[in-house]
C-alpha cells in the first residue's frame, strides 16, 4: 500500500477556490490574513472533510490530482475515486432484481423514520424521494425467501408514482431488516432536501482483503485520514458558533445556542507538537467546545477549526449571563455554586415563558 504523511514539496497560499469551500468565513479570512499555505496533500484532506456534495467532492479531488506533482497523492486520489465509483455503481445496479430500494424520510413531529415506498429501480426510488422536498435516504436491502430467524417489513404503502413491473410484490418475498446471521443491507444513500448526495455507504469491497480494507479506511497516511496542522485563532473562553449547512446536523443546531472554546492556543500547539511522535488522524484535528443548549444544559463536542466562527453575543440575550458565567468557569474565574444558581435561574425563566 502507498504511504504518505505530511508531504514534502511546495506549499501554496490558500486560493480563492479553496477558501470558497471552507465553511467558516472568518476562519478562511484568518488563514488568508496570515498567509497560511497548504500542500496539495493537505488541500485534498481538507476538501474531503468539508465538501458535503459527494459528486462535487470527487470532481474537486480530480482537479487536485490533475495538477499535483505529488505522485503518491495522485495515486491515492485515483485509487480512492476508482474504489468509490465501483461502490456507487454497485449500489445503482439491481439487474438481478435480488434487492429492493427502500425510500424513507424522518418525521420530526413523531421522531421516527417513515417509509415512502419500495422499488426495484434506483431511478424510481430517487424520483420518489426528491418530490418530498425533505431530506431522505435510499436503502438497498437484499430480498430473501424462506430465511429463518428474520424480521420482515410490513406490506406498507406503495407510492402511487410506482407503476407496472417496478412495483415490488411483497407477497412473493421478504425484505430482511434484521437477522442473527446475515447482513441484509447492501448500502444507504443519504440526500438533502435538494437531492444532493451528502453521505453514502455501499457494502462492496472488490474482494479487497480485510487488512487492505482497514489500511484504506483508517490509516493516517491516506489523505482522507491525515492529521492536518491547522493554525488556531481561537482563544480559550471565546464564543463561537458551529457552521455547517449539512442536514445531518440540523437537529443538533436546533438544540444549541452558543459555543465556548475549551482548548487554549497553547494546548492546541502542544497537540501539534505531539503529532510528530504519536498516531493522530483527522478526528484529532479538532478543538473542544462547550455548547449551551436551549434547555440550559451544556454539551461538549470536538470541532474542526474549519467549522467554527467567532461571534460576539448581545447582552440582550436571555441566556447572556449563563453563557458568560460558563465562560468564566472554563477560565477558572467562577465557582460551581454561582454557575449552578445562574443555570437554575435560566431554566426557571424558560418555564415562566412557556
Amino acid at each position: 500500500m502507498c504511504r504518505c504523511f505530511f508531504k514534502k514539496g511546495e506549499k501554496t497560499v490558500i486560493s480563492n477556490k479553496m477558501k470558497e469551500y471552507i465553511p467558516s468565513k472568518s476562519y478562511g479570512d484568518y488563514l488568508e490574513s496570515i498567509g497560511h499555505s497548504f500542500t496539495d496533500f493537505e488541500e485534498a484532506a481538507i476538501l474531503y472533510h468539508v465538501i458535503e456534495d459527494e459528486f462535487l467532492l470527487h470532481n474537486e479531488l480530480r482537479r487536485v490530482a490533475g495538477r499535483t506533482q505529488d505522485d503518491i497523492l495522485k495515486h491515492q486520489i485515483e485509487e480512492y475515486l476508482s474504489y468509490e465509483r465501483d461502490r456507487i455503481n454497485h449500489f445503482y445496479d439491481n439487474s438481478e432484481r435480488d434487492c429492493v430500494y427502500v425510500v424513507q424520510t424522518y418525521d420530526k413531529e413523531f421522531q421516527e423514520d417513515v417509509v415512502l415506498a419500495y422499488a426495484y429501480s434506483y431511478d424510481v426510488a430517487f424520483g420518489i424521494g426528491i418530490i418530498e422536498n425533505t431530506p431522505f435516504e435510499i436503502r438497498k436491502e437484499t430480498v430473501l425467501k424462506d430465511i429463518p430467524n428474520t424480521k420482515t417489513i410490513e406490506k406498507g404503502f406503495f407510492n402511487p408514482y410506482l407503476s407496472g413491473e417496478e412495483k415490488v410484490n411483497l407477497e412473493d418475498c421478504a425484505v430482511v431488516v434484521e437477522s442473527d446471521d446475515y447482513t441484509a443491507c447492501e448500502g444507504v444513500f443519504r440526500f438533502n432536501d435538494d437531492g444532493v448526495l451528502e453521505d453514502y455507504y455501499s457494502n462492496w469491497n472488490n474482494n479487497i482483503s480485510d487488512l487492505e480494507d482497514v489500511e484504506r479506511r483508517y490509516s493516517h497516511d491516506y489523505f482522507y485520514n491525515a492529521f492536518i496542522k491547522f493554525p488556531s485563532p481561537f482563544e480559550k473562553g471565546c464564543f463561537v458558533r458551529f457552521v455547517s449547512n449539512s442536514k445531518r446536523y440540523e437537529q443538533w443546531r436546533d438544540d444549541t445556542i452558543i459555543g465556548i472554546v475549551d482548548t487554549s492556543k497553547e494546548e492546541w500547539q502542544e497537540l501539534i507538537e505531539q503529532s510528530k511522535g504519536v498516531y493522530l488522524d483527522a478526528s484529532d484535528a479538532s478543538i473542544t467546545v462547550q455548547f449551551l443548549k436551549k434547555d440550559g444544559e451544556f454539551t461538549h463536542d470536538h470541532i474542526s477549526p474549519l467549522l467554527l466562527e467567532n461571534v460576539v453575543i448581545s447582552q440582550d440575550e436571555p441566556w447572556y449571563e449563563l453563557a458568560c458565567v460558563a465562560r468564566d468557569m472554563i477560565l477558572g474565574n467562577a465557582d460551581i455554586g454561582f454557575f449552578t444558581t445562574c443555570q437554575n435561574n435560566y431554566k426557571a425563566s424558560l418555564i415562566e415563558d412557556a
